[in-house]
């Protein structure tokens, strides 16, 4: 700084660190402020291992706010010094909750399928529900599919192929060479990461797009020496096997990308539409197993309680039709947020209050245009609404809706 700006005087590290702490008190007080003015709040946590081998946790909330935007808030990263046992993972859990005074707001908390995130959260007080990753869930999934024999034997040789040309500097040199002469994209071949699934599938889009050229070069013995060849060589059936998993990934690759991000809403309708349109013609083989997987995974038969997902699917004005859910479950789900929602209506007094904000409201409000009053006549009406387009923001759709249904968009904005 003294050759840059010699008049200027650079602060010590204290004044740095003071700014910087006066900036975070800032930043929390607002935050504070925000979840304050929110009755519910969902919350995701993962645990990590830095390169150092320090364990972390982190937590996030999520929120819907007044004007129907989603937002997000890291609440917490810290450093857990003790075991990641179930008890500590769950006192980490509820001193974050505490801190920032949402104890009682909690709908859910999302987390991996790890056993003692899992009993963490549901040895934990005042949490609605517990609520384990969609998209690590996927993940669970595809890998079952995938430790078929058949199956996991071709990936094991693909995986072999790709280790050859990533550490063999000639080998990756003659299939640049290659790709050139056949014309193909000059790409380096991915290789598979054993807590990524979709890997699998970008290993073997870039495997099958660079077949010829990749059978060329192992077939060069100026390149390729006779016992490489030998350990390397696939077949025909094997590379048809590993063309046919490519259309069976790939809906799932699209269905992670769609919910990352997207409202519990979203979670059940997607899986079940990967079954139904994408895994339900394969009778045997890999889309069998995977679709057997996503089903019990997720719980898509289950008659048992009704989880987050599905009340938030009925109150997705995209998916209030509950097309994914059993026949029998979907009245049980109408008739739990009918129950939530007569728990909502506001009394008497608190009715006259409302109207009471402005004298002129209460002169020239039409009786037809009062807040609905019954839980049941809003789910009716809710009903009889169009369903809008998949393609729509739900949230938007809430925001023009509000006045019309005022208790169902206080649980939209629960579980949505």
């Amino acid at each position: 700084m003294k050759e840059i700006e010699p008049g200027y005087k650079c602060p010590c590290s204290q004044t740095v660190l003071r700014r910087l702490r006066a900036l975070e008190d800032e930043v929390k007080t607002k935050i504070q402020c925000t979840l304050d003015l929110c009755k519910f709040i969902a919350l995701d946590t993962d645990c990590w291992t830095s390169r150092s081998q320090e364990g972390y946790m982190n937590v996030n909330a999520h929120i819907v706010n007044n004007v129907w935007e989603p937002q997000i808030f890291t609440l917490s990263m810290q450093e857990l010094s003790e075991r990641h046992t179930a008890e500590n993972l769950a006192d980490s859990l509820q001193n974050v909750a505490a801190e920032w005074q949402i104890d009682t707001k909690i709908v859910s908390i999302v987390h991996d399928n790890a056993s003692n995130i899992v009993l963490a959260v549901n040895s934990m007080m005042n949490v609605g529900s517990s609520s384990s990753c969609a998209a690590h869930t996927i993940n669970l999934a595809v890998r079952d599919a995938l430790k078929e024999d058949n199956i996991s034997i071709v990936l094991a040789k693909k995986i072999k192929i790709v280790s050859h040309f990533h550490h063999s500097v000639i080998a990756s040199q003659a299939l640049a060479k290659k790709q050139e002469q056949l014309g193909l994209p000059q790409r380096k071949l991915i290789q598979s990461v054993r807590t990524r699934w979709n890997t699998d599938l970008l290993m073997a889009e870039r495997l099958v797009e660079n077949r010829s050229a990749i059978t060329a070069v192992l077939g060069d013995r100026t390149v390729t020496t006779p016992l490489h060849a030998k350990n390397l060589e696939i077949n025909e059936d094997e590379w048809s096997m590993f063309e046919n998993l490519i259309p069976v990934l790939k809906p799932l690759e699209i269905a992670t990308t769609v919910l990352s991000g997207a409202p519990a809403s979203m979670v059940r309708p997607v899986i079940q539409t990967v079954i139904a349109n994408h895994l339900s013609c394969g009778t045997e083989g890999v889309s069998k197993t995977l679709a057997e997987a996503l089903s019990i995974r997720f719980q898509m038969e289950s008659q048992e309680n009704i989880s987050v997902r599905q009340k938030a699917s009925f109150l997705d004005p995209r998916h209030k039709d509950l097309q994914a859910e059993p026949m029998l479950q979907r009245t049980a789900i109408r008739e739990l947020i009918e129950l939530e929602a007569t728990s909502l209506i506001p009394t008497g007094s608190e009715s006259s209050q409302s109207l009471s904000n402005s004298v002129l409201d209460y002169l020239f409000k039409k009786p037809e245009n009062t807040h609905l009053t019954s839980a049941a006549q809003q789910i009716q009406l809710y009903l009889c609404e169009p369903q809008i387009d998949i393609n729509m923001d739900p949230l938007q759709w809430w925001k023009s809706h509000e006045k019309k249904f005022p208790q169902l968009a206080l649980l939209a904005k629960k579980y949505l």
